[in-house]
């Protein structure tokens, strides 16, 4: 190619470049001729939803087949249906203990106020991204459109909630995602996805107010270890490894060796027990109400997974936390 540039410095060069424009040009008259035309055709909804589906991408990755104990799943419902029990269903209600609320000695009383302020309640329920919704469908923008409706209702709701220890039935639908974690190279195993819950904005809301004054009083009442961070206030993940480099490069300073060893928790969310958490918490000292909202919030709890275009029935969940929520 070099060459013939070399031999045809300009004609070859121009009638290149007006070929080029020419081809594009009648490229491009072809395609709208054919959209037009095409267009014109449609009869029904069913031929629009078809073209719809035409111009969408089909995604640079499919995931391969999933395979969980020497048996392999390869459609969609069969691969979000084996993720629901390999994630979602590793642990029962016979794993955990019988009666929560034994004769106890806490370690020490929490004060939890019950009293919730409409600004507070206006804070936790707005004052966020406007994330995916739960199954209810309803977004936090819309729920800023409305507050000046539903404000006053919302924080007598979240009140009476904290007061008797009841988190709604429609608070504890969720749609669980499956996301692949990054860096997993190996798709075909289960440990490589990640079930993400969508809830309910508004009880995301109510999750998130007790979410802070529990991060609060954690802190304040020192149930906490003082180098415990991570979703604590003044305790960011970016505090921790600023912590960490300091350490290291001071050990480097000192012509040393630093360390480090690292655990990680396989599937921590999803084999939380109800009534061990309860039972903790009136150890450490927490009051029955929010010890009673702790069962409720993870008692009957229901999830369909959503798996790539696949979305599985709702089916009930014995126990774990929802990957996502705000507590």
């Amino acid at each position: 190619f070099r060459a013939i540039r070399r031999l045809y410095p300009l004609g070859f060069n121009e009638e290149v470049q007006i070929a080029k424009r020419d081809f594009h040009r009648v490229v491009r008259r072809a395609k709208r001729l054919y959209w037009r035309n095409l267009i014109d055709t449609f009869s029904d909804s069913s031929s629009v939803f078809k073209a719809v589906r035409w111009l969408k991408s089909p995604g640079p990755f499919q995931p391969p087949p999933l395979q969980v104990d020497d048996v392999v799943y390869e459609s969609q419902i069969d691969k979000a249906n084996a993720l629901r029990r390999a994630t979602l269903e590793r642990r029962t209600a016979d794993d955990d203990i019988q009666d929560p609320w034994m004769l106890i000695s806490p370690l020490r009383p929490i004060p939890f106020p019950l009293e919730i302020s409409l600004d507070e309640a206006q804070y936790a329920t707005l004052h966020t991204g406007n994330t995916s919704p739960g199954s209810d469908n309803i977004t936090v923008n819309l729920l800023k459109a409305v507050w000046h409706i539903i404000g006053t209702h919302v924080r007598r709701l979240f009140e009476k909630c904290l007061s008797v220890g009841h988190h709604p039935k429609p608070f504890r639908e969720a749609e669980v995602v499956m996301i692949a974690k990054p860096r997993r190279r190996d798709l075909t195993s289960p440990r490589a996805w990640r079930p993400i819950s969508l809830l309910s904005c508004l009880g995301k809301g109510l999750e998130r107010l007790i979410a802070r004054r529990l991060a609060w009083a954690a802190i304040h009442f020192s149930v906490l270890h003082p180098q415990q961070a991570g979703a604590l206030p003044k305790r960011s993940a970016t505090d921790l490894v600023a912590a960490l480099i300091h350490d290291i490069e001071e050990a480097f300073a000192r012509k040393k060796v630093a360390t480090l060893v690292t655990m990680d928790i396989q599937g921590a969310f999803d084999t939380v027990m109800r009534n061990r958490l309860v039972l903790r918490l009136r150890v450490q000292g927490w009051p029955d109400h929010l010890a009673r909202w702790a069962g409720s919030f993870m008692s009957g709890r229901s999830a369909r997974v959503r798996y790539q275009d696949t979305l599985t029935p709702s089916s009930p969940l014995q126990c774990g936390l929802p990957q996502g929520s705000p507590v």
